[in-house]
């Protein structure tokens, strides 16, 4: 378990390193896209068991209503979000250069 938890750690500071705009952004997508199949799940019971509909509709409503909130901060917020993958990647690569940070995640990981 130990090496797998180096091995993973190993790539995803590299991957951060190197591309922590391609990876925010994909992990924005992820985020909507999660919201999205929540609020289809939620509609498809509504409309499937009628002892559910009330609360599937509500849910489901609640669901598009985190899309609809997430992308208007986005948008909103677009100039922050771009400062913070500039975070990220600077700590990224300062994680990178520094080998004892690394080592330490991994035995807290593990332990």
């Amino acid at each position: 378990m130990f090496f797998l938890t180096i091995i993973l750690n190993i790539v995803y500071i590299k991957l951060m390193s190197a591309y922590p705009e391609a990876l925010s952004k994909i992990s924005v997508v992820l985020v909507l896209l999660m919201w999205a199949i929540i609020a289809g799940v939620n509609f498809y019971v509504a409309f499937k068991e009628p002892s559910f509909k009330a609360v599937g509709i509500i849910f489901g409503l609640f669901s598009l209503l985190m899309i609809a909130i997430f992308v208007c901060w986005l948008w909103c917020y677009y100039g922050s979000f771009e400062i913070a993958i500039a975070v990220i990647d600077t700590a990224a690569d300062y994680y990178n250069d520094t080998k004892r940070l690394f080592f330490l995640s991994c035995w807290v990981f593990n332990f």
